[in-house]
């Protein structure tokens, strides 16, 4: 067993700057200190914030001295309170808060059989349903470390994220068994379906863990072409849960949706929200789903509370058509990614009148720091929709490049300063120092650069203005663009490369690749993209892969983005020779795809990805294909027939099964009215 201890020296680090305000900042300070140090909201704000609770539920507040220690404990108070109420509920089964605890507590004294109640690094290769929520907090429970994978990334990545972690422990159900061999020296699967009996004690273990103990391991995009992980204390989640708790007011008769996957910051953070309140978490797979049935899950989960980032608000929307669908949800959050007006006219289109929509804003780092309530009556001025006032104990500090801070209407870098921040990055003291600043002077609170651009309005609520460096936010994931170049470089033939956020208008955000061939092997961009998919999450393999000439140059030789070529202006990758649709089927299908891949022109053998497909694409393809064609397909169709002609013979199959329903006719010609099925 490899046993690893960390050490970081954060003290070559100094806010000296930040204690010498420009004279325009002294003024806005003087104007904004009671919204940026207490995190009290404009009497507008808290008005509907009051809004905010459950109709039925009694809200209890998360109180101060509750943070003061470790996760297990507040959650085993839940389960005394409410032994019989639904703790987490999948699509495979259910666990109320008795069962979850009796499960998580074999759990952990498995674990603690084999390994003892030393703090280290506890790999779960975790799936989306209610085993993973046991077995996350059963490691919690044994005194370990949770650091949360996800079984869909590739080999490669598993491996070095792994062999970053220094872990030899791996927890994983057992048809995840597969994926663990020679993933790590010495790793072995040590809990799975067979392995939770009745002979394991289901009774609390009662290992002792400090609030300051690490709770996780929370791995992300890292700039240097590696994943990094951030370090999260149990006193540091149990803050944000407590923020978050007080925010929407949380009770035990809420049930909180989740579509992030557990192994995500925004996973973990949710699950605990829910357990560490007695209320019910509600998984849905979005992966294996899609978007197409969602809409009546919520409704008949009766969740009351939503959180997404925008771009599955959207698709979600897109599916809806009724006025009022979602009578329970009393609470939508949205996160990650630019909000927009048009979000806000689909909130107060789609859910009742006594729905609260909440932007936030946040970092892995430091949780949500930044909120903004909107009700029915709200109105938004301009295009982007503010993200909003700082929590408690959040203090916002907008800084120019001097890292002195600037008044109200300037723009600088969001910095965080708060005692609830992360600890910083597992086994990377340079990068932490470098993120995470601290006061000479020996005070609690560190600053966390975020790397983000911002603003403050005089009453104190920032305004977003995107990325200072290359992390950026895609389909709500967070992306290192640094890391998809260094991924991009390491492929066969490629000599350079380069990797940027396009935001053409009236087209979804999406990464665009730039390479530049090494004269020694031709360079394929279908090749080059089932390369990527083997070694990167979807979400960070680039919709477009250009080949250049040569990647442009500032004068001091530094990669020049804004001049990097329209990639509308290549041609996509389309199969070797254009096939026309022939039947019904094929033409339908051909019309959808190039309606939501925005193309001209569509062959029956090019393939989907190759277009600029992604996951959020693919639920909008499939949606319509259900919708138009009269078929219930999954997302796995698509995924395993990625053409035109192999997602023709599913339908038709599908339609024949039905007696015989598909159209005894060919492709409609120029003009001619297709109809429907």
């Amino acid at each position: 067993m490899t046993r690893v201890g960390f050490i970081f020296n954060l003290t070559a680090a100094t806010l000296s700057p930040l204690e010498r305000p420009s004279a325009t900042g002294n003024a806005a300070r003087d104007i904004m200190s009671d919204f940026l140090k207490t995190g009290s909201l404009p009497p507008e704000q808290e008005l509907i914030r009051a809004k905010c609770f459950h109709p039925s539920g009694t809200f209890v507040a998360f109180a101060m001295e509750e943070t003061e220690q470790s996760i297990p404990s507040r959650f085993e108070k839940m389960a005394r309170l409410y032994p019989g109420q639904i703790a987490v509920k999948s699509q495979t089964g259910i666990l109320t808060y008795e069962a979850l605890n009796a499960t998580a507590n074999r759990i952990a004294h498995r674990i603690l059989r084999q390994y003892g109640d030393n703090s280290e690094p506890v790999a779960l290769l975790a799936d989306h349903d209610e085993l993973t929520v046991a077995a996350m907090m059963g490691i919690l429970k044994a005194g370990k470390i949770c650091m949360p994978l996800d079984p869909s990334h590739s080999r490669e990545r598993l491996v070095l994220t792994l062999k970053d972690a220094q872990t030899a422990t791996v927890v994983a159900s057992a048809k995840n068994r597969d994926r663990l061999t020679g993933l790590a020296a010495g790793s072995s699967s040590i809990v799975s379906d067979d392995e939770i009996n009745a002979a394991l004690p289901a009774e609390n273990p009662c290992v002792p863990v400090s609030p300051d103990a690490l709770a996780y391991i929370e791995y992300t995009s890292g700039s240097t072409g590696e994943p990094k992980g951030i370090m999260q204390s149990h006193r540091v989640k149990l803050h944000r849960v407590l923020r978050n708790t007080n925010s929407l007011h949380i009770c035990a008769l809420d049930r909180i949706a989740l579509f992030s996957y557990l192994v995500t910051a925004w996973g973990t953070q949710a699950s605990l929200n829910a357990l560490l309140n007695g209320s019910t978490l509600a998984l849905f797979d979005i992966r294996e789903a899609g978007v197409l049935p969602l809409a009546h899950w919520l409704r008949c989960e009766g969740i009351t509370i939503y959180a997404s980032a925008p771009t599955l608000f959207r698709n979600l929307a897109n599916t809806l058509s009724d006025t009022d669908p979602f009578p329970a949800i009393r609470s939508v959050r949205l996160n990650g990614e630019r909000i927009l007006r048009d979000d806000v006219e689909i909130f107060k289109q789609y859910f009742s009148p006594d729905c609260i929509l909440e932007v936030s804003f946040a970092a892995s780092e430091t949780g949500t720091f930044c909120q903004y309530f909107i009700d029915k009556q709200s109105m938004i001025a301009g295009d982007t929709v503010p993200v909003g006032y700082p929590e408690d104990r959040m203090e916002l500090l907008i800084l120019n490049d001097a890292r002195e801070t600037v008044g109200a209407g300037v723009s600088g870098e969001i910095a965080i300063k708060s005692p609830c921040c992360s600890i910083g990055y597992w086994r990377r003291p340079e990068e932490t120092a470098a993120k995470f600043l601290v006061d000479p002077s020996g005070s609690d609170p560190r600053v966390f650069m975020t790397g983000d651009l911002g603003r403050l309005r005089p009453d104190g609520c920032l305004e977003y203005l995107g990325r200072k460096d290359f992390l950026v936010k895609i389909r709500g994931h967070r992306v290192e663009l640094g890391e998809v170049e260094e991924t991009l470089r390491a492929c066969d033939g490629v000599q350079a490369a380069a990797v940027v956020l396009s935001r053409a208008e009236g087209k979804e955000e999406r990464l665009i690749g730039y390479v530049v061939g090494n004269g020694k092997t031709p360079i394929s961009e279908t090749a080059l993209r089932r390369d990527l998919e083997r070694k990167l999450p979807e979400y960070m393999v680039p919709s477009r892969l250009i080949v250049l000439d040569a990647i442009p140059t500032t004068a001091t030789g530094k990669i020049d983005r804004h001049v990097l070529p329209d990639p509308d202006q290549f041609t996509l990758p389309l199969a070797a020779f254009y096939v026309a649709p022939t039947s019904y089927v094929e033409q339908r299908l051909a019309e959808i795809w190039a309606d939501v891949l925005s193309v001209n022109r569509v062959g029956i053998h090019d393939d989907f990805f190759d277009l600029g497909g992604h996951s959020l694409l693919a639920m909008r393809i499939i949606s319509k294909v259900n919708d138009i064609l009269g078929v219930e397909l999954s997302m796995r169709s698509l995924l395993g027939a990625p053409t035109v002609a192999g997602l023709a013979g599913l339908v038709e199959s599908l339609l024949e099964s039905r007696k015989g329903t598909v159209p005894n006719r060919s492709a409609p010609g120029p003009g001619e009215e297709t109809g429907e099925l």
